[in-house]
């Protein structure tokens, strides 16, 4: 299958697994209920490369903000997760769930220096470590979380597989899920 036959039909299987899971689950608690985002609501401009604290202004509706950050008050705030790789300089935070190659060295995003693929083959381990991330995004009072790089594995050198990539994704949508938050995914 070709790089980008593959890559679309991971992101048709990301797109299904997203959009067909419930929302909320039954057992969720009134208290964790999350707004709908508006139907017209604009996303704040968000500032490429840079890690700034701003004010949207009054017409944005939609906040998008890091796991470590709070979400903006009354706006539908999503959290972003970089749950397929390591923020740069946060390595660590992965413990021993980055992905190395035959040479036991960890494997670099190229195209984003200092950031380092996680080994998606563990995918419980990492979902243990990421659905207490996105439980996080839920406990601050985010409404949804998204999770970035699903399509680390055609970075991997040929270390990982779509399906490896997916079934962890299908394990942090149920996180997201049972915390009571949306979930979004892009890339």
């Amino acid at each position: 299958m070709g790089r980008a036959r593959c890559a679309a039909a991971v992101a048709a299987a990301a797109a299904m697994l997203v959009v067909l899971a419930p929302a909320a689950p039954a057992a969720a608690r009134p208290d964790q209920e999350r707004p709908v985002a508006p139907a017209a609501a604009r996303l704040g401009p968000y500032p490429g490369n840079a890690v700034v604290d701003y004010r949207p202004g009054p017409r944005v509706g939609v906040v998008h903000r890091d796991r470590t950050d709070r979400p903006a008050g009354a706006r539908y705030s999503v959290c972003y997760v970089n749950a397929f790789q390591s923020q740069p300089g946060g390595a660590r935070d992965w413990g021993g769930l980055l992905l190395r190659d035959a040479r036991g060295r960890l494997v670099q995003d190229e195209g984003w220096p200092g950031e380092y693929l996680v080994d998606t083959r563990r995918a419980a381990e990492v979902a243990a470590l990421v659905g207490r991330w996105v439980r996080g995004c839920a406990a601050k009072g985010f409404a949804a979380v998204e999770l970035d790089n699903l399509d680390s594995f055609t970075r991997s050198r040929g270390l990982l597989r779509a399906r490896d990539n997916l079934r962890l994704l299908a394990r942090l949508v149920a996180a997201g899920h049972a915390a009571g938050l949306a979930v979004a995914q892009k890339n």
